[in-house]
């Protein structure tokens, strides 16, 4: 995995847990204590006879001895956090340093009564396992959670999984661990239940993991369209396109309906999956309906009055064009002109489809897949955006014969249409006012597509200026006759 991913795994994690201790401030009281209790346990009988405290009870000899055994047991437990925090990368959750407390404490409250009363040892321990027995029995449940805590498979940060109840461990107690969902909502899972039922644990050290999202489509839908529109439908989200490890697109079996797909992608955070999962699905939709592809449905038969349905070719592709805004303006029947003539380009991924610079008279609509637009500097080349099914490129080599202003290379297998200048030229012929129409279109993308104006009104006369460019240059490229210019709309 690479560094700045696991570094933001281990960030993500981290955030979770309480500020780190600072080291020094934190260890330089309890050792200060521990020196100057030293010092009196080592000094006390001199001093002892000159405060007058030599007839006192026999306790009294025994305090300085106590008090360096509670002073040690202070160090001891600010030695076992800076320890602990070092081990982890960051503060220890709340359970580790009550164990280290408990533990410590429990020795040293033991040594000191030991000492000031004189127990024996031997008697001690034998008591203290009886007590502990009893009380073992009394508290198995809630003794059962304390060490099933402490040997957890799960970390604070990790997304889980465990009896029908998902979130991500936000605190690890004595009894219980608590988990919040993508809901806000928090759920407390006694510890015991981490041991007794399977946890799935979604946090995978290489900073993301894989989810899925299964389609049933036509038999009608060849294998590489789906793998086009499935994949490019991913690859639309950024956040799935940045990670290492790519889409991938299989054929999970077959049923009465369809072939059904598994959509496979990798996200960086379980409680990013819900919206990603929209996105992704939101761009199916789209491309789905682009591509002229009805999902498959359950059979339910109704009798109503048969619906005439057009038997006219091309109807699928005609619709599509209408939705392009470049061709918004020509009639139902330029449309099927166009589309009889317009060839289908299957595009291969990582092949660049135009190259900066190039001369070109075509345009290419993307109907499945994705591209990525580049463009080539002194600083080297740069991605300047991406294009997804029913936007298009190309347009000013095809209006004006303008060189390519950018390379165009499919980030996977991807499928357009070319539409060159000999099939659009005919159009533009018969009704030249087209020309204008299509000239406004074209300066308001230039614009889109460049930083933004100051004011207003500005924007409104470069877009004018623009428009007149673009419509002077394809009066020129297509030999439209000089009156075509007649036909410019006015802003």
């Amino acid at each position: 995995m690479p560094n700045d991913q696991r570094s933001l795994t281990e960030r993500s994690r981290a955030s979770f847990y309480e500020a780190a201790l600072p080291v020094m401030p934190f260890l330089v009281p309890a050792l200060l204590a521990f020196i100057c209790s030293a010092i009196l346990s080592w000094r006390w009988d001199s001093w002892r006879g000159r405060l007058g405290l030599e007839d006192g009870p026999h306790f009294i000899g025994d305090l300085p001895t106590v008090l360096l055994i509670f002073c040690t047991g202070v160090l001891v437990i600010r030695l076992g956090h800076v320890y602990a925090q070092h081990r982890l990368g960051h503060r220890p959750p709340r359970l580790v340093r009550q164990i280290i407390a408990l533990t410590t404490w429990t020795v040293a409250v033991g040594a000191g009564g030991a000492i000031l009363w004189d127990i024996p040892v031997g008697s001690l321990m034998t008591t203290s396992g009886l007590l502990v027995a009893v009380i073992g029995l009394a508290l198995k449940n809630m003794l059962s959670d304390l060490f099933n805590g402490i040997s957890l498979p799960v970390k604070v940060g990790d997304w889980v999984e465990i009896a029908g109840a998902k979130g991500r461990v936000i605190e690890i107690s004595w009894r219980a661990t608590k988990l919040v969902s993508t809901d806000h909502v928090v759920v407390v899972v006694p510890n015991t239940q981490f041991i007794t039922n399977t946890v799935r644990n979604f946090t995978s050290e290489r900073g993301y993991f894989r989810d899925h999202i299964k389609v049933t489509l036509p038999m009608t839908v060849t294998a590489y369209q789906a793998s086009r529109i499935l994949l490019g439908a991913a690859t639309q989200v950024d956040t799935i396109a940045s990670l290492p490890e790519p889409p991938e697109a299989r054929i999970a079996g077959f049923n009465e309906q369809g072939v059904e797909w598994d959509l496979v992608y990798s996200i960086p955070d379980v409680g990013m999956s819900n919206k990603l999962r929209h996105r992704v699905q939101r761009s199916l939709m789209r491309d789905f309906f682009l591509s002229g592809i009805e999902l498959p449905a359950a059979h339910v038969e109704i009798h109503q009055p048969a619906v005439v349905r057009s038997n006219e070719p091309h109807t699928n592709e005609v619709v599509f064009l209408r939705l392009i805004d470049l061709f918004c303006t020509l009639t139902e029947g330029e449309l099927r002109k166009i589309c009889d003539q317009m060839k289908p380009r299957l595009l291969e991924g990582g092949m660049p489809v135009v190259r900066q610079g190039e001369m070109g008279d075509s345009l290419y609509i993307v109907h499945e897949g994705l591209l990525k637009v580049t463009i080539e500097t002194d600083n080297g080349v740069t991605e300047v955006g991406r294009i997804r099914p029913g936007q298009f490129f190309g347009e000013m080599s095809l209006m004006t014969g303008a060189p390519r202003s950018a390379t165009v290379t499919p980030m996977v297998d991807s499928k357009a249409y070319e539409i060159s200048r000999e099939v659009l030229a005919p159009v533009l012929r018969d009704r030249p006012e087209v020309a204008a129409l299509m000239s406004e279109v074209l300066a308001e993308r230039q614009i889109a597509n460049a930083p933004k104006l100051e004011n207003g009104a500005a924007q409104m006369d470069q877009r004018e200026t623009l428009s007149q460019q673009i419509l002077s240059g394809i009066i020129s490229f297509f030999r439209l006759p000089v009156k075509a210019r007649s036909y410019s709309p006015q802003v």
